[in-house]
């Protein structure tokens, strides 16, 4: 991703090959850090009590990715994390988002994940795919399909509501 135009040392230096990439991962890691930090907009603090004018049938998702982005959600009813996160937290308002695109490799891992989530309470998930609402579905869990379902006309709900989505 990075590459380096001048490396400077100063005197002799003998290093292992391990030590020498672990330094290297870790400046790697740093510069990726500091340019996604630099793309951050700019955050204002405010509430939802005074955008939207809350009735009975409302309800207000909020779509995170961070347990630190979850926390500043006071006024959201259901808070939607990605699985990994998800499934090591509990409560009745989180929705584990289940990744979109699961391959053959990855899929005991992603199911391990929905039983630990389930284990901690979690029988709310957000799919994004019909593969995701396969994986998710069962043993009571409720299936979120996401806007990349496509359910845009009867026959296509009624197609995911058979595959095991509940909304």
């Amino acid at each position: 991703s990075f590459k380096a135009e001048t490396i400077e040392v100063n005197g002799e230096i003998s290093l292992r090959v391990s030590a020498l990439n672990a330094m290297r991962r870790a400046v790697l890691e740093d510069l990726g850090n500091q340019i996604i930090n630099s793309y951050k907009l700019p955050y204002e603090n405010y509430s939802s009590a005074e955008i939207f004018e809350k009735n009975e049938k409302t309800e207000i998702i909020a779509r995170v990715l961070t347990k630190e982005q979850a926390s500043l959600c006071g006024g959201a009813d259901k808070i939607v994390l990605p699985l990994h996160i998800a499934s090591d937290m509990g409560g009745d308002n989180i929705i584990a988002e289940v990744p979109t695109v699961v391959t053959m490799e990855e899929a005991p891992r992603v199911k391990e994940l929905i039983k630990k989530a389930k284990s901690n309470g979690i029988n709310k998930f957000f799919c994004q795919s019909l593969d995701a609402v396969a994986i998710a579905k069962g043993d009571g869990a409720y299936i979120y399909a996401g806007f990349s379902v496509n359910c845009s006309n009867a026959e296509a709900v009624d197609g995911a509501a058979e595959l095991g989505a509940d909304e």
